[in-house]
């Protein structure tokens, strides 16, 4: 199942992993339930990159729950 169209992916535009790590930005990362080795399993962070959450599918594979999740963090952050 595809990322709702308002979530942007810019894989294309990164030519490498050592250009993603040096950002060092806040960073929310949205994952699918199936998802790379690098995200590892039961975590809402990275080691590989300190200032990145991970927000997960479930494992039903639904995304509204996922942007509800990241939408009330926002909200949170915005008013705090």
């Amino acid at each position: 199942m595809a990322p709702p169209a308002a979530v942007q992916h810019f894989g294309a535009a990164l030519t490498d992993f050592a250009e993603t790590a040096a950002l060092g930005v806040p960073t929310w990362l949205l994952l699918p339930w199936l998802n790379d080795w690098r995200w590892m399993q039961g975590r809402e962070d990275t080691p590989w990159y300190p200032t990145m959450r991970l927000f997960r599918q479930g494992p039903e594979g639904l995304w509204p729950p996922v942007i509800e999740r990241v939408a009330a963090e926002l909200a949170a952050r915005l008013a705090g």
